[in-house]
């Protein structure tokens, strides 16, 4: 049964531009949006530096692309208008993640599908796209396993005796975590301070997994004459 048949069924007014249709179509890409905000999050569940902002608009951003849709699919003229308007359009804010990007098409096809009523088709692509969000997440937390990480940590301690604080930091990070080896842990500059010096170490860690962060800036904190324990991310290695 078409939405027309239904709408019709339902004493509703239905054409070309049927009140009751529109209402429809808003609704579902508002909830289509809703949906793409909290794919959004799940997908970026890892990442500190995702755009929280573009996933809040998602919820804008559906129902006023369905209106358009709705809009120019009657009338040749406005059709031809808005391609000549989105020529225009730039981003004003550089967008970072390429994912951000996809995430925009996305919500675009689903507003479009929304436009034309074809729900089934706007709700299997959602199931095709939160089943990759699975896979991706899967895949990552086994990679994550199997490879392994650097770790840049600059420490600032309050003693002049660094041969003595390096020997404790290494000492406290071998017994902490078990699988470190001590050749994985390596003093790359130590910078002269007022009240000490500003040491950077390497750390390779070959079984490294996310929570492991914040227990290695508390290892560290933990240790006597240490003031400051800043920790970077390094790149992947297999």
């Amino acid at each position: 049964m078409s939405i027309r048949q239904l709408l019709s069924m339902l004493g509703a007014k239905t054409g070309e531009f049927g009140i009751m249709e529109f209402f429809i179509s808003i609704l579902f890409s508002l909830g289509v949006g809703i949906i793409c905000m909290f794919f959004y999050r799940l997908y970026f569940i890892r990442d500190i530096q995702r755009n929280e902002s573009l996933a809040k608009s998602f919820i804008f951003m559906a129902p006023a692309i369905t209106s358009i849709f709705w809009a120019i699919q009657y009338s040749l003229p406005l059709s031809l208008g808005l391609l000549g308007a989105l020529s225009f359009v730039r981003f004003r804010t550089p967008i970072k993640k390429s994912e951000d990007i996809g995430f925009i098409l996305i919500v675009i096809a689903l507003s479009l599908l929304s436009s034309i009523y074809r729900f089934i088709a706007a709700t299997g692509l959602l199931c095709i796209i939160l089943a990759t969000i699975f896979i991706k997440s899967g895949l990552q937390s086994v990679l994550s396993l199997k490879w392994g990480r650097y770790i840049t940590a600059f420490v600032s301690v309050k003693t002049k005796d660094i041969k003595q604080i390096d020997k404790r930091i290494k000492e406290t990070l071998l017994k902490e975590f078990k699988r470190l080896k001590s050749n994985n842990i390596l003093l790359n500059e130590a910078i002269p301070q007022e009240a000490g010096y500003s040491l950077r170490y390497s750390v390779y860690f070959r079984r490294y997994i996310d929570s492991m962060l914040p227990e290695i800036i508390t290892v560290l904190e933990s240790i006597k004459n240490i003031e400051r324990v800043e920790v970077f991310y390094g790149k992947n290695i297999p």
